[in-house]
């Protein structure tokens, strides 16, 4: 992954007559989100969508600059979600994340429908087509924003901002297509479009939206009410972005959970993803990286909330075998796998796997099975991922960690013969008793307790390692591998330039694992299988996640062919 360098940021430009509030800076940047397997699919349409219309804006120029960000100023404080977009013809990272997403399938529709979008928004309903590239670019300016607005009622009002370098033109565009003067409000001359949205000229700004959204930002414009820009959360939330980002999201609490999390889809899955105990806001900053995209997601909590665990320096790649299509190696594996399943199930991800892995965990409490102490044979850092079978067997899941006392290790594992026999005998009227056996793979001698047809848990533990799975082939692929994940180009490049210590780290061979989840079933869901033909292109995602008390960050890497 490419470092990014913070650059000074420069001042924000403001509507006349306000005062520019002073930046207040966090300076630790530790924290984690658990953006987890839903989320490839997630940011995969995240990247696709914003860069996109990144480039439908301008022509492609130079010049080392941060974006502009001053549409932040106009938007009310309390705003549920904020997406701001670089437009800027000059900045080097426009072009490169233009040049990149055009290496992504289906990018010149996409590219259609969102200017085609624009143009209804600004031209009105039944008005004369619009051509962006000649009706539109020549006077928009180099940024474009999107807010969600806190209003009451069950649909919230929107709000959109565009920078404009020419006001001229804009006005002689917008009469051109329907518009006419509708009065105005403390002094500012309100336009109306035949579909019935609001437009005013705010400084350099054209705001358009439903009448109370714009009478909001009139408000916020001429110091009425409190900006987006000046809020302290605001502020918090965004220290410590890259100056080479085309993309800013923001969410305080309120907008992930009312705006998100009831969602259906992408947009609920990453309220999932997203949401936690004590969050106050989030931040999402994309920016073109080596080979393909980075994110910054940065989460404020609310106090020294946050049940962090220490932070360490991933080892259990090397333990893994050459061709792993999946690593979630981290400290509190159970809270992680928690908001994996929970994200995957708001995707139709994982079929019913989420469901049974459920039932499973409270059979084995009923049978007075200790969870947490069974966990913790795994010792402190422990990792769930998805491995070749030896000899050409299935991939399968695998729960892996170093024992810091492989007798105790054995002799826990032991223990679960009892309750998971219990738990899965069948009814006297028929079925598979299960049993318990042992096999030989290569170096490795398996423990297998078959529960029911074409379901068995099988481990073991050898040189320290303490391997967990649903497959005989799987455990002896760890225990008896001579090439390592950690050793394979792939993974490398993915994790370069990532901390060196963190609190999970999560790694995606994304050709391998869509092959897998296709014919397993696993990855057909609805909302998956209309992102489907985009992945491909995806060659791996990498992401580190830092936790600190009030505080998270994850670093992610995207890498496109």
């Amino acid at each position: 992954m490419a470092t990014v360098v913070d650059r000074p940021k420069p001042a924000r430009r403001l509507p006349p007559g306000q005062q520019r509030p002073e930046r207040q800076r966090n300076p630790r940047l530790i924290g984690t989100v658990y953006l987890l397997a839903p989320l490839f699919a997630t940011l995969a349409s995240v990247f696709a969508v914003a860069a996109a219309v990144v480039a439908i804006a301008l022509n492609v120029g130079s010049g080392p600059a941060p974006p502009a960000t001053g549409a932040a100023s106009l938007v009310p404080a309390n705003a549920l979600l904020y997406l701001n977009i670089s437009t800027d013809s000059t900045r080097p990272s426009v072009q490169q994340a233009i040049a990149r997403v055009r290496r992504l399938p289906g990018t010149r529709p996409l590219v259609a429908a969102l200017t085609g979008r624009l143009d209804a928004l600004l031209s009105g309903s039944g008005a004369s087509a619009v051509d962006f590239a000649t009706g539109v670019r020549p006077w928009l300016g180099p940024e474009v924003a999107f807010a969600v607005l806190n209003t009451p009622g069950s649909a919230a009002g929107t709000l959109i901002a565009l920078d404009v370098t020419n006001r001229t033109r804009a006005r002689a565009f917008l009469f051109a297509h329907g518009a006419t003067p509708a009065g105005s409000d403390r002094g500012v001359q309100l336009l109306r479009e035949p579909s019935g949205t609001t437009l005013a000229f705010l400084g350099h700004y054209l705001v358009l939206g439903q009448p109370a959204s714009v009478a909001a930002a009139i408000d916020v414009a001429g110091g009425r009410a409190h900006s987006l820009s000046a809020s302290a959360g605001y502020q918090q939330a965004a220290a410590g972005e890259p100056a080479g980002r085309v993309i800013d999201f923001y969410a305080p609490a309120a907008g992930i959970r009312r705006a998100l999390v009831p969602s259906q889809g992408l947009l609920g899955a990453l309220g999932a993803v997203l949401d936690q105990p004590a969050l106050s806001a989030v931040t999402v900053a994309v920016s073109p990286a080596a080979g393909g995209f980075s994110a910054r997601v940065h989460s404020e909590l609310a106090g020294a909330a946050s049940t962090s665990a220490p932070q360490f320096a991933p080892s259990l790649a090397a333990a893994l075998p050459a061709g792993t299509m999946m690593l979630l190696d981290a400290r509190n594996l159970r809270g992680a796998a928690a908001r994996l399943l929970a994200a995957a199930a708001r995707l139709g991800i994982a079929g019913r796997a989420p469901a049974l892995l459920s039932r499973l965990g409270a059979a084995l409490v009923s049978e007075g099975v200790n969870l947490r102490r069974f966990f913790s044979i795994f010792g402190p850092e422990s990792a769930l991922a998805i491995v070749p079978g030896l000899d050409g067997s299935a991939p399968a899941p695998v729960l892996v960690g170093r024992s810091p006392d492989p007798a105790v290790a054995l002799n826990e594992l032991s223990a679960l013969e009892a309750p998971l026999t219990q738990a899965f005998t069948p009814p006297s009227s028929g079925g598979v008793v299960p049993e318990v056996g042992a096999a030989t793979l290569g170096r490795a001698t398996v423990s297998e307790l078959t529960l029911a047809p074409g379901f068995q848990l099988d481990w073991a533990v050898s040189h320290r390692l303490v391997v967990v799975s649903t497959s005989p082939g799987a455990v002896a692929a760890v225990i008896s591998h001579g090439a390592s994940l950690s050793g394979e180009r792939a993974y490398k490049t993915a994790v370069e330039g990532l901390p060196s210590q963190v609190t999970s780290l999560v790694f995606f061979d994304l050709g391998p694992l869509l092959r897998l989840g296709s014919r397993s079933g696993f990855l057909s869901g609805t909302t998956f299988g209309a992102l489907r033909p985009e992945l491909p292109q995806i060659r791996t995602i990498a992401l580190a996640t830092t936790t600190g008390e009030s505080e998270t960050t994850t670093q992610l890497h995207l890498q496109i062919r």
